[in-house]
Protein backbone atom coordinates (compact mmCIF):
# COMPACT_ATOMS: atom_id res chain seq x y z
CA UNK A 1 0.00 0.00 0.00
CA UNK A 2 2.34 2.67 -1.02
CA UNK A 3 -0.25 4.86 -3.02
CA UNK A 4 -3.18 5.34 -1.47
CA UNK A 5 -6.24 3.08 0.20
CA UNK A 6 -8.38 0.79 -1.66
CA UNK A 7 -11.46 3.15 -1.85
CA UNK A 8 -15.13 1.88 -2.37
CA UNK A 9 -18.42 3.33 -3.12
CA UNK A 10 -21.45 2.26 -0.56
CA UNK A 11 -24.72 1.99 -1.95
CA UNK A 12 -25.33 4.93 0.13
CA UNK A 13 -23.43 6.95 -2.06
CA UNK A 14 -20.34 7.40 1.18
CA UNK A 15 -16.93 6.73 -0.12
CA UNK A 16 -14.73 4.39 2.64
CA UNK A 17 -11.03 3.54 2.72
CA UNK A 18 -10.33 -0.06 3.28
CA UNK A 19 -7.11 0.00 5.57
CA UNK A 20 -4.63 -2.94 7.23
CA UNK A 21 -6.19 -2.98 10.82
CA UNK A 22 -2.51 -2.46 12.10
CA UNK A 23 -2.35 1.16 10.08
CA UNK A 24 -5.26 2.01 12.59
CA UNK A 25 -3.97 4.00 15.94
CA UNK A 26 -5.68 4.83 19.16
CA UNK A 27 -4.72 8.63 20.24
CA UNK A 28 -5.54 9.85 24.06
CA UNK A 29 -6.64 13.03 24.17
CA UNK A 30 -3.17 14.77 24.81
CA UNK A 31 -1.68 12.66 22.46
CA UNK A 32 -4.61 14.24 19.21
CA UNK A 33 -4.17 17.32 20.77
CA UNK A 34 -0.55 17.66 20.10
CA UNK A 35 -1.22 16.33 16.77
CA UNK A 36 -4.47 18.77 16.07
CA UNK A 37 -2.23 22.03 16.73
CA UNK A 38 0.46 21.02 14.46
CA UNK A 39 -2.36 20.46 11.58
CA UNK A 40 -3.77 24.02 13.04
CA UNK A 41 -0.49 25.64 12.30
CA UNK A 42 -0.13 24.67 8.30
CA UNK A 43 -2.78 26.87 5.82
CA UNK A 44 -4.53 23.30 3.64
CA UNK A 45 -5.02 21.39 7.54
CA UNK A 46 -5.81 24.07 9.53
CA UNK A 47 -8.25 25.12 7.44
CA UNK A 48 -9.52 21.77 7.29
CA UNK A 49 -9.61 20.82 10.90
CA UNK A 50 -11.42 24.28 11.40
CA UNK A 51 -13.99 23.43 9.17
CA UNK A 52 -14.92 19.79 10.78
CA UNK A 53 -14.54 21.25 13.94
CA UNK A 54 -17.64 23.83 13.17
CA UNK A 55 -19.56 21.31 10.61
CA UNK A 56 -19.38 18.44 11.84
CA UNK A 57 -18.52 18.51 15.26
CA UNK A 58 -20.72 22.04 16.16
CA UNK A 59 -17.79 23.75 17.45
CA UNK A 60 -19.73 27.00 18.55
CA UNK A 61 -16.41 28.70 19.82
CA UNK A 62 -14.00 30.92 17.85
CA UNK A 63 -12.36 29.68 14.91
CA UNK A 64 -9.12 31.43 15.18
CA UNK A 65 -8.31 30.15 18.52
CA UNK A 66 -6.44 27.08 17.50
CA UNK A 67 -6.35 25.78 21.83
CA UNK A 68 -10.41 25.94 21.76
CA UNK A 69 -10.46 23.75 18.32
CA UNK A 70 -7.73 21.18 18.97
CA UNK A 71 -9.69 20.49 21.91
CA UNK A 72 -12.94 20.00 20.39
CA UNK A 73 -11.46 17.50 17.59
CA UNK A 74 -9.42 15.94 20.14
CA UNK A 75 -11.95 14.63 22.63
CA UNK A 76 -13.84 13.56 19.06
CA UNK A 77 -10.68 11.19 18.68
CA UNK A 78 -10.04 9.84 22.35
CA UNK A 79 -13.31 9.11 22.27
CA UNK A 80 -13.42 7.06 18.98
CA UNK A 81 -15.93 9.15 16.69
CA UNK A 82 -12.55 9.45 14.38
CA UNK A 83 -9.75 7.35 13.68
CA UNK A 84 -6.45 8.30 12.95
CA UNK A 85 -4.87 6.41 10.43
CA UNK A 86 -1.23 5.68 8.86
CA UNK A 87 -0.26 6.19 5.31
CA UNK A 88 3.21 4.60 4.04
CA UNK A 89 3.77 8.05 1.97
CA UNK A 90 2.18 10.90 3.33
CA UNK A 91 2.52 13.54 1.05
CA UNK A 92 3.82 16.98 2.29
CA UNK A 93 1.89 18.27 5.25
CA UNK A 94 -0.36 15.32 4.97
CA UNK A 95 -2.05 14.52 8.51
CA UNK A 96 -3.69 11.15 9.10
CA UNK A 97 -6.90 12.39 10.49
CA UNK A 98 -7.36 15.85 8.35
CA UNK A 99 -9.72 15.82 5.24
CA UNK A 100 -8.00 16.65 2.24
CA UNK A 101 -9.05 16.78 -1.37
CA UNK A 102 -9.80 13.31 -2.87
CA UNK A 103 -9.83 10.91 -1.81
CA UNK A 104 -9.70 11.82 1.66
CA UNK A 105 -12.32 14.75 1.27
CA UNK A 106 -15.39 12.11 1.65
CA UNK A 107 -13.63 9.29 2.58
CA UNK A 108 -14.65 7.31 6.58
CA UNK A 109 -13.17 4.38 8.20
CA UNK A 110 -14.34 1.17 6.72
CA UNK A 111 -15.62 0.61 10.52
CA UNK A 112 -17.89 2.34 10.34
CA UNK A 113 -20.14 0.09 8.13
CA UNK A 114 -20.58 -1.67 11.22
CA UNK A 115 -23.41 -0.51 13.58
CA UNK A 116 -22.04 1.59 16.53
CA UNK A 117 -21.88 0.42 20.18
CA UNK A 118 -23.77 1.93 22.81
CA UNK A 119 -21.86 2.16 25.98
CA UNK A 120 -23.21 -0.09 28.57
CA UNK A 121 -24.10 1.13 32.17
CA UNK A 122 -24.65 -0.17 35.32
CA UNK A 123 -25.93 1.42 38.98
CA UNK A 124 -24.54 0.72 41.75
CA UNK A 125 -25.94 2.40 45.23
CA UNK A 126 -23.46 2.76 48.19
CA UNK A 127 -24.70 3.96 51.56
CA UNK A 128 -22.04 5.17 54.78
CA UNK A 129 -22.88 4.84 58.08
CA UNK A 130 -20.68 4.58 61.61
CA UNK A 131 -20.82 1.10 63.86
CA UNK A 132 -23.80 2.57 65.42
CA UNK A 133 -26.19 3.36 61.91
CA UNK A 134 -25.72 6.91 61.81
CA UNK A 135 -24.81 8.31 58.34
CA UNK A 136 -22.01 10.62 57.57
CA UNK A 137 -24.17 13.04 55.33
CA UNK A 138 -23.04 15.77 53.50
CA UNK A 139 -19.54 13.83 52.63
CA UNK A 140 -17.79 13.68 49.43
CA UNK A 141 -16.85 10.58 47.75
CA UNK A 142 -15.31 9.73 44.52
CA UNK A 143 -16.10 6.59 42.34
CA UNK A 144 -14.03 5.74 39.86
CA UNK A 145 -15.25 3.25 36.66
CA UNK A 146 -13.32 0.86 35.29
CA UNK A 147 -13.42 3.06 31.77
CA UNK A 148 -11.01 5.51 33.57
CA UNK A 149 -13.71 8.21 34.64
CA UNK A 150 -14.01 9.87 37.80
CA UNK A 151 -17.15 11.21 39.77
CA UNK A 152 -17.26 13.37 42.63
CA UNK A 153 -20.18 13.08 44.47
CA UNK A 154 -21.66 13.98 47.51
CA UNK A 155 -23.77 11.32 50.24
CA UNK A 156 -27.46 12.84 51.25
CA UNK A 157 -28.93 13.02 54.29
CA UNK A 158 -29.19 9.57 54.64
CA UNK A 159 -25.42 8.52 53.62
CA UNK A 160 -26.51 7.45 50.48
CA UNK A 161 -25.65 8.42 46.65
CA UNK A 162 -27.07 6.10 43.81
CA UNK A 163 -24.99 6.08 40.31
CA UNK A 164 -26.76 5.28 37.26
CA UNK A 165 -23.78 5.72 34.82
CA UNK A 166 -21.12 2.85 36.45
CA UNK A 167 -19.31 1.85 33.30
CA UNK A 168 -19.92 -1.90 32.42
CA UNK A 169 -18.65 -4.58 33.86
CA UNK A 170 -16.99 -2.96 36.33
CA UNK A 171 -15.21 -3.25 39.02
CA UNK A 172 -15.61 -0.06 40.99
CA UNK A 173 -13.88 2.00 43.10
CA UNK A 174 -14.71 3.74 46.32
CA UNK A 175 -12.25 6.57 47.58
CA UNK A 176 -13.66 7.73 50.81
CA UNK A 177 -11.67 11.29 52.75
CA UNK A 178 -8.16 10.30 54.25
CA UNK A 179 -10.52 10.27 57.76
CA UNK A 180 -13.51 9.92 58.76
CA UNK A 181 -14.95 11.97 61.41
CA UNK A 182 -17.76 11.20 63.57
CA UNK A 183 -21.28 11.83 62.51
CA UNK A 184 -22.88 14.47 64.49
CA UNK A 185 -24.61 12.93 68.14
CA UNK A 186 -27.95 15.15 68.10
CA UNK A 187 -31.11 13.56 68.57
CA UNK A 188 -32.39 15.55 65.21
CA UNK A 189 -29.91 13.96 63.33
CA UNK A 190 -30.60 10.34 61.36
CA UNK A 191 -29.87 7.01 63.15
CA UNK A 192 -31.18 3.76 62.47
CA UNK A 193 -33.41 2.40 65.35
CA UNK A 194 -32.55 -1.14 66.26
CA UNK A 195 -29.24 -1.00 64.33
CA UNK A 196 -27.90 -4.43 63.24
CA UNK A 197 -24.53 -5.47 60.88
CA UNK A 198 -25.32 -7.66 57.97
CA UNK A 199 -22.48 -10.21 56.89
CA UNK A 200 -22.32 -8.41 53.51
CA UNK A 201 -21.44 -5.35 54.97
CA UNK A 202 -18.35 -3.25 53.99
CA UNK A 203 -15.97 -2.35 57.09
CA UNK A 204 -13.86 -0.26 57.48
CA UNK A 205 -11.55 2.07 60.11
CA UNK A 206 -12.36 5.70 60.30
CA UNK A 207 -8.39 7.07 60.82
CA UNK A 208 -7.27 5.22 57.23
CA UNK A 209 -10.48 3.91 55.18
CA UNK A 210 -8.04 3.85 51.97
CA UNK A 211 -10.29 2.55 48.63
CA UNK A 212 -13.24 0.04 48.16
CA UNK A 213 -13.25 -1.90 45.53
CA UNK A 214 -16.33 -3.19 44.51
CA UNK A 215 -17.10 -5.82 41.74
CA UNK A 216 -20.73 -6.88 42.15
CA UNK A 217 -23.00 -3.96 40.16
CA UNK A 218 -26.50 -3.53 39.77
CA UNK A 219 -26.97 -3.57 43.61
CA UNK A 220 -27.03 -1.79 47.01
CA UNK A 221 -23.50 -2.05 49.42
CA UNK A 222 -23.35 -0.55 52.75
CA UNK A 223 -20.46 0.02 53.94
CA UNK A 224 -19.82 0.66 57.53
CA UNK A 225 -16.87 2.84 58.99
CA UNK A 226 -15.85 1.75 62.47
CA UNK A 227 -13.47 3.70 65.40
CA UNK A 228 -10.34 2.76 65.60
CA UNK A 229 -10.33 4.90 69.05
CA UNK A 230 -9.01 2.49 71.91
CA UNK A 231 -9.58 3.10 75.08
CA UNK A 232 -9.85 1.18 78.61
CA UNK A 233 -12.25 1.10 80.79
CA UNK A 234 -12.31 0.76 84.88
CA UNK A 235 -16.10 0.12 86.05
CA UNK A 236 -16.23 0.93 89.76
CA UNK A 237 -19.84 -0.51 90.83
CA UNK A 238 -21.77 -0.85 94.37
CA UNK A 239 -21.72 0.65 97.23
CA UNK A 240 -19.43 3.45 96.09
CA UNK A 241 -21.02 6.54 97.46
CA UNK A 242 -23.71 7.64 100.06
CA UNK A 243 -27.09 7.41 99.16
CA UNK A 244 -28.26 10.30 97.15
CA UNK A 245 -24.77 11.77 97.88
CA UNK A 246 -21.27 12.26 96.05
CA UNK A 247 -19.28 11.47 98.55
CA UNK A 248 -16.99 8.52 97.87
CA UNK A 249 -17.31 6.15 100.73
CA UNK A 250 -13.82 4.42 102.15
CA UNK A 251 -14.36 1.17 101.06
CA UNK A 252 -14.44 2.70 97.68
CA UNK A 253 -11.22 4.33 97.71
CA UNK A 254 -9.55 0.94 97.19
CA UNK A 255 -10.96 1.10 93.56
CA UNK A 256 -10.03 4.54 93.16
CA UNK A 257 -5.95 2.98 93.22
CA UNK A 258 -6.57 1.18 89.88
CA UNK A 259 -6.86 4.59 88.10
CA UNK A 260 -3.31 5.70 87.98
CA UNK A 261 -2.22 2.49 87.33
CA UNK A 262 -4.26 1.88 84.06
CA UNK A 263 -3.34 5.68 83.11
CA UNK A 264 0.70 4.02 83.62
CA UNK A 265 -0.12 2.02 80.75
CA UNK A 266 -1.76 4.29 78.66
CA UNK A 267 0.58 7.54 79.14
CA UNK A 268 -1.36 10.89 77.84
CA UNK A 269 -4.56 9.30 77.45
CA UNK A 270 -7.79 11.12 77.60
CA UNK A 271 -9.16 10.51 80.31
CA UNK A 272 -12.99 10.67 81.30
CA UNK A 273 -15.67 9.80 84.30
CA UNK A 274 -18.62 9.11 83.46
CA UNK A 275 -21.07 8.66 86.72
CA UNK A 276 -24.42 6.29 86.95
CA UNK A 277 -27.61 5.65 88.82
CA UNK A 278 -30.20 3.49 89.08
CA UNK A 279 -34.03 4.29 88.48
CA UNK A 280 -34.73 5.38 91.78
CA UNK A 281 -35.51 8.70 92.45
CA UNK A 282 -37.04 11.58 90.32
CA UNK A 283 -34.52 11.09 86.84
CA UNK A 284 -34.01 14.81 86.75
CA UNK A 285 -32.50 14.31 89.54
CA UNK A 286 -30.61 11.36 88.65
CA UNK A 287 -29.15 13.18 85.61
CA UNK A 288 -27.73 15.84 88.37
CA UNK A 289 -26.61 13.65 90.71
CA UNK A 290 -24.76 11.22 88.48
CA UNK A 291 -22.80 14.40 87.17
CA UNK A 292 -21.86 15.79 90.54
CA UNK A 293 -20.74 11.87 91.33
CA UNK A 294 -18.49 11.78 88.50
CA UNK A 295 -17.12 15.33 89.20
CA UNK A 296 -16.15 13.55 92.94
CA UNK A 297 -14.23 11.01 91.58
CA UNK A 298 -12.63 13.09 89.21
CA UNK A 299 -11.31 15.66 92.10
CA UNK A 300 -10.61 12.82 94.54
CA UNK A 301 -8.30 11.69 91.89
CA UNK A 302 -6.97 14.72 90.95
CA UNK A 303 -6.73 15.13 94.81
CA UNK A 304 -8.70 18.76 94.55
CA UNK A 305 -9.59 19.51 98.00
CA UNK A 306 -11.57 22.88 96.80
CA UNK A 307 -13.99 20.71 94.81
CA UNK A 308 -14.73 18.40 97.76
CA UNK A 309 -15.02 21.72 100.37
CA UNK A 310 -17.62 23.00 97.60
CA UNK A 311 -20.36 20.19 98.60
CA UNK A 312 -20.25 21.06 102.06
CA UNK A 313 -21.36 24.53 101.06
CA UNK A 314 -24.66 25.92 101.60
CA UNK A 315 -25.60 26.98 97.99
CA UNK A 316 -25.88 22.75 97.69
CA UNK A 317 -29.46 21.37 97.94
CA UNK A 318 -30.07 20.48 101.58
CA UNK A 319 -30.31 16.69 100.93
CA UNK A 320 -26.94 16.16 99.37
CA UNK A 321 -24.98 18.66 101.25
CA UNK A 322 -21.98 17.05 103.31
CA UNK A 323 -22.10 17.38 106.89
CA UNK A 324 -21.00 15.62 110.40
CA UNK A 325 -21.89 12.33 108.75
CA UNK A 326 -19.34 12.42 106.65
CA UNK A 327 -16.48 13.84 108.83
CA UNK A 328 -17.21 11.08 110.21
CA UNK A 329 -16.62 9.05 107.60
CA UNK A 330 -13.21 10.03 106.85
CA UNK A 331 -12.29 10.23 110.68
CA UNK A 332 -13.62 6.38 110.84
CA UNK A 333 -11.29 5.47 108.01
CA UNK A 334 -7.90 7.47 108.95
CA UNK A 335 -5.00 7.39 110.01
CA UNK A 336 -3.90 4.03 107.38
CA UNK A 337 -2.88 1.17 109.09
CA UNK A 338 -3.57 2.26 112.80
CA UNK A 339 -6.10 2.99 114.89
CA UNK A 340 -8.94 5.08 113.40
CA UNK A 341 -9.41 8.62 115.08
CA UNK A 342 -13.16 7.11 115.55
CA UNK A 343 -12.99 3.89 117.30
CA UNK A 344 -14.43 2.02 120.11
CA UNK A 345 -10.68 0.87 120.72
CA UNK A 346 -9.95 4.31 121.95
CA UNK A 347 -11.24 5.37 125.55
CA UNK A 348 -13.22 8.20 125.08
CA UNK A 349 -15.55 6.82 121.88
CA UNK A 350 -17.49 10.41 120.41
CA UNK A 351 -16.72 12.25 117.11
CA UNK A 352 -15.99 15.45 119.25
CA UNK A 353 -12.96 13.04 120.67
CA UNK A 354 -12.03 11.60 117.23
CA UNK A 355 -11.97 15.49 115.86
CA UNK A 356 -9.75 16.46 119.18
CA UNK A 357 -7.55 13.50 118.55
CA UNK A 358 -7.32 14.55 114.54
CA UNK A 359 -6.31 17.94 115.26
CA UNK A 360 -3.73 16.80 118.22
CA UNK A 361 -1.75 14.60 115.29
CA UNK A 362 -1.89 17.96 112.51
CA UNK A 363 -1.01 20.28 115.09
CA UNK A 364 -4.67 22.00 115.02
CA UNK A 365 -6.17 24.07 117.78
CA UNK A 366 -7.35 21.34 119.50
CA UNK A 367 -11.01 22.20 120.20
CA UNK A 368 -12.77 19.20 118.92
CA UNK A 369 -14.92 21.16 116.16
CA UNK A 370 -14.71 19.90 112.91
CA UNK A 371 -14.38 23.73 111.35
CA UNK A 372 -12.99 24.90 107.55
CA UNK A 373 -9.82 24.34 108.85
CA UNK A 374 -9.58 21.01 110.29
CA UNK A 375 -12.23 19.43 107.47
CA UNK A 376 -9.77 21.14 104.85
CA UNK A 377 -6.78 18.73 106.65
CA UNK A 378 -9.09 16.25 107.05
CA UNK A 379 -10.15 16.21 103.29
CA UNK A 380 -7.03 16.45 102.03
CA UNK A 381 -5.77 13.54 104.13
CA UNK A 382 -8.44 11.12 102.92
CA UNK A 383 -7.41 12.09 98.99
CA UNK A 384 -3.78 10.79 100.44
CA UNK A 385 -4.07 7.92 99.67
CA UNK A 386 -1.06 6.52 98.29
CA UNK A 387 -1.63 5.92 94.63
CA UNK A 388 -4.72 7.03 94.08
CA UNK A 389 -3.78 10.33 92.10
CA UNK A 390 -3.36 10.79 88.52
CA UNK A 391 -0.80 13.44 87.07
CA UNK A 392 -0.88 16.71 87.25
CA UNK A 393 -0.92 17.36 83.50
CA UNK A 394 -4.15 15.14 83.23
CA UNK A 395 -7.45 17.13 82.35
CA UNK A 396 -10.08 14.74 83.54
CA UNK A 397 -13.81 15.20 82.07
CA UNK A 398 -16.95 14.46 84.33
CA UNK A 399 -19.71 13.52 82.63
CA UNK A 400 -23.09 11.95 83.76
CA UNK A 401 -25.69 9.66 82.01
CA UNK A 402 -28.23 9.77 84.51
CA UNK A 403 -30.49 6.33 84.59
CA UNK A 404 -30.35 6.16 81.07
CA UNK A 405 -27.75 3.50 80.43
CA UNK A 406 -28.66 0.85 82.74
CA UNK A 407 -25.98 -2.44 82.83
CA UNK A 408 -28.82 -4.66 83.83
CA UNK A 409 -32.49 -3.45 82.69
CA UNK A 410 -34.33 -2.79 85.95
CA UNK A 411 -37.70 -1.36 86.55
CA UNK A 412 -39.13 2.36 88.35
CA UNK A 413 -38.00 2.49 91.42
CA UNK A 414 -36.60 -0.80 91.97
CA UNK A 415 -32.48 -0.53 93.46
CA UNK A 416 -29.48 -1.72 91.62
CA UNK A 417 -26.02 -1.91 92.84
CA UNK A 418 -25.04 -2.87 89.18
CA UNK A 419 -26.58 0.31 87.87
CA UNK A 420 -25.16 2.23 90.38
CA UNK A 421 -21.51 3.08 89.42
CA UNK A 422 -19.12 5.15 87.68
CA UNK A 423 -16.97 4.48 84.59
CA UNK A 424 -13.34 5.82 84.25
CA UNK A 425 -12.19 5.60 80.76
CA UNK A 426 -8.81 6.22 79.38
CA UNK A 427 -8.86 7.02 75.75
CA UNK A 428 -5.62 6.40 73.88
CA UNK A 429 -5.42 9.68 71.80
CA UNK A 430 -7.80 11.77 73.33
CA UNK A 431 -11.99 10.92 74.07
CA UNK A 432 -13.91 10.42 70.85
CA UNK A 433 -16.29 11.39 70.32
CA UNK A 434 -16.38 14.32 72.74
CA UNK A 435 -19.43 15.23 75.47
CA UNK A 436 -21.85 17.03 73.30
CA UNK A 437 -23.32 18.65 76.68
CA UNK A 438 -22.44 17.36 80.85
CA UNK A 439 -25.13 14.91 81.08
CA UNK A 440 -26.74 12.38 77.81
CA UNK A 441 -30.54 12.30 77.33
CA UNK A 442 -31.82 8.78 76.13
CA UNK A 443 -31.49 8.85 72.71
CA UNK A 444 -27.35 10.25 72.98
CA UNK A 445 -25.16 7.87 71.07
CA UNK A 446 -21.93 9.32 73.18
CA UNK A 447 -21.97 6.60 75.30
CA UNK A 448 -22.66 3.44 72.85
CA UNK A 449 -19.42 5.03 71.33
CA UNK A 450 -17.30 4.68 74.08
CA UNK A 451 -18.73 1.55 75.00
CA UNK A 452 -17.50 0.24 71.92
CA UNK A 453 -13.85 1.70 71.83
CA UNK A 454 -13.54 -0.44 74.75
CA UNK A 455 -10.66 -3.04 74.41
CA UNK A 456 -9.82 -3.65 78.03
CA UNK A 457 -12.13 -3.11 81.03
CA UNK A 458 -11.69 -3.89 84.87
CA UNK A 459 -14.15 -3.79 87.25
CA UNK A 460 -13.99 -3.16 91.18
CA UNK A 461 -16.84 -3.85 93.71
CA UNK A 462 -16.57 -2.24 97.14
CA UNK A 463 -17.05 -5.05 99.52
CA UNK A 464 -17.17 -7.60 97.40
CA UNK A 465 -16.27 -11.20 99.81
CA UNK A 466 -15.25 -13.34 97.13
CA UNK A 467 -11.83 -15.05 97.81
CA UNK A 468 -9.40 -16.93 95.69
CA UNK A 469 -5.69 -18.45 95.91
CA UNK A 470 -2.43 -17.11 94.81
CA UNK A 471 1.11 -19.03 93.95
CA UNK A 472 4.31 -16.92 94.64
CA UNK A 473 6.69 -18.31 92.94
CA UNK A 474 10.48 -17.84 94.20
CA UNK A 475 14.26 -18.08 93.59
CA UNK A 476 14.32 -19.49 96.73
CA UNK A 477 15.96 -23.16 97.23
CA UNK A 478 14.97 -25.93 99.55
CA UNK A 479 18.79 -25.11 101.03
CA UNK A 480 18.54 -22.14 101.65
CA UNK A 481 14.90 -22.13 103.10
CA UNK A 482 16.29 -24.79 105.79
CA UNK A 483 19.22 -22.75 106.65
CA UNK A 484 17.97 -19.43 107.02
CA UNK A 485 14.71 -20.48 108.40
CA UNK A 486 12.58 -18.86 105.78
CA UNK A 487 9.52 -17.54 106.51
CA UNK A 488 6.47 -15.91 103.50
CA UNK A 489 4.03 -13.60 104.67
CA UNK A 490 1.16 -12.40 102.83
CA UNK A 491 -1.01 -9.60 104.13
CA UNK A 492 -3.48 -7.34 102.76
CA UNK A 493 -2.99 -3.14 103.16
CA UNK A 494 -5.64 -3.42 106.05
CA UNK A 495 -3.91 -6.28 107.52
CA UNK A 496 -7.26 -8.17 107.37
CA UNK A 497 -5.45 -10.56 106.05
CA UNK A 498 -1.99 -12.11 107.07
CA UNK A 499 -0.67 -15.40 106.32
CA UNK A 500 2.70 -16.57 106.85
CA UNK A 501 3.68 -19.86 105.53
CA UNK A 502 7.31 -21.68 107.10
CA UNK A 503 8.15 -24.39 103.78
CA UNK A 504 9.91 -26.32 106.70
CA UNK A 505 6.51 -27.33 108.14
CA UNK A 506 4.47 -26.67 105.22
CA UNK A 507 6.26 -27.93 101.93
CA UNK A 508 6.24 -25.79 98.83
CA UNK A 509 7.98 -26.91 95.72
CA UNK A 510 8.30 -25.58 92.08
CA UNK A 511 10.81 -27.61 90.25
CA UNK A 512 14.28 -26.57 91.74
CA UNK A 513 12.82 -23.44 93.69
CA UNK A 514 9.85 -22.86 95.51
CA UNK A 515 6.75 -21.79 95.22
CA UNK A 516 4.10 -20.83 97.78
CA UNK A 517 0.64 -21.06 97.84
CA UNK A 518 -1.80 -18.93 99.42
CA UNK A 519 -5.68 -19.59 99.67
CA UNK A 520 -8.86 -17.34 101.12
CA UNK A 521 -7.41 -13.87 99.87
CA UNK A 522 -9.76 -11.74 99.52
CA UNK A 523 -10.49 -10.94 95.66
CA UNK A 524 -11.24 -6.89 96.72
CA UNK A 525 -7.60 -6.39 98.11
CA UNK A 526 -4.44 -5.11 97.74
CA UNK A 527 -1.17 -7.41 98.66
CA UNK A 528 2.09 -7.47 99.70
CA UNK A 529 4.81 -10.54 99.88
CA UNK A 530 7.34 -10.74 101.70
CA UNK A 531 10.03 -12.93 102.33
CA UNK A 532 11.89 -13.15 106.33
CA UNK A 533 14.05 -14.85 107.78
CA UNK A 534 15.69 -15.77 111.34
CA UNK A 535 18.37 -13.47 110.71
CA UNK A 536 16.21 -10.53 110.92
CA UNK A 537 16.68 -10.15 106.70
CA UNK A 538 13.46 -9.34 104.77
CA UNK A 539 13.03 -9.22 100.86
CA UNK A 540 9.80 -7.64 99.68
CA UNK A 541 8.95 -9.67 96.84
CA UNK A 542 6.14 -7.59 95.64
CA UNK A 543 4.46 -4.56 97.12
CA UNK A 544 0.97 -3.47 97.19
CA UNK A 545 -0.78 -5.48 94.05
CA UNK A 546 -4.16 -5.90 93.36
CA UNK A 547 -5.39 -9.09 93.79
CA UNK A 548 -6.62 -9.73 89.98
CA UNK A 549 -2.86 -8.71 89.29
CA UNK A 550 -1.32 -11.66 91.38
CA UNK A 551 -3.86 -13.93 89.75
CA UNK A 552 -3.31 -13.10 86.48
CA UNK A 553 0.06 -13.62 86.41
CA UNK A 554 1.77 -16.85 84.16
CA UNK A 555 -1.70 -17.84 83.14
CA UNK A 556 -2.17 -18.57 79.63
CA UNK A 557 -5.14 -16.06 77.82
CA UNK A 558 -7.65 -19.13 77.23
CA UNK A 559 -7.45 -19.56 80.79
CA UNK A 560 -8.71 -16.56 82.18
CA UNK A 561 -11.96 -14.54 80.90
CA UNK A 562 -11.88 -11.77 82.49
CA UNK A 563 -8.98 -12.15 85.15
CA UNK A 564 -9.99 -7.59 86.28
CA UNK A 565 -13.70 -8.83 87.34
CA UNK A 566 -13.95 -8.99 91.05
CA UNK A 567 -17.01 -10.81 91.17
CA UNK A 568 -19.17 -10.97 94.56
CA UNK A 569 -20.65 -13.93 93.86
CA UNK A 570 -17.75 -15.88 93.17
CA UNK A 571 -16.50 -17.88 96.14
CA UNK A 572 -15.16 -20.84 94.64
CA UNK A 573 -13.74 -24.04 96.63
CA UNK A 574 -10.82 -24.04 94.34
CA UNK A 575 -10.87 -20.40 93.87
CA UNK A 576 -8.57 -18.15 91.23
CA UNK A 577 -5.02 -19.47 91.44
CA UNK A 578 -2.08 -17.74 89.73
CA UNK A 579 1.39 -17.36 90.77
CA UNK A 580 4.15 -14.44 90.54
CA UNK A 581 7.90 -14.43 90.10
Amino acid sequence: MTDRPTRITASSGEDYLIVSAHRVERWSAAAAFEHVMAALGESTGGDAMRTLAVESLGFAGDPSDDAAVARCVAESIADGRFVPVVIDEPTPAMRPVLHRPDPWSTAVPISSLAPSAEPEFAWLSIELLDHLGSPFSGVDVTLVHCDGRRDRVVLDRAGRYISRTVSYPGPTRVELPARLESPPRSPQGLAMDGFQRNSGDIEVVSKSPGPIVIGALDRHHRIIVVPDTRAACVRLVGMLFELNKTFLLPGALEGIRLLPRMYERFPGAGVLVVGHTDRTGKRFRNDSLSLERAESVVAYMTDDVEAWLSFYGEEMDASRRWGRAEDLAMLASLPRNATPYYSEDHAEHSVDAATRRFQEAHGLTVDGDCGPVTRRALVAEYMALDGTTLPLEIDAVAHGCGEHFPAIPSDDEVESLENRRVEIFFFEDGIDPQPGAENSTAESLDYAAWRAAVREERTFRPGATGHGRVIVETDYDVGYAQFHGLVVELRSEDHAYVRRIDPRHTPQYLGRTLAFEFTDVPKASFLTCVAMTDGGDEDVLFEDLPFWELSAQHRSGGDVSDPFAVDPDADDEDGEEGALE
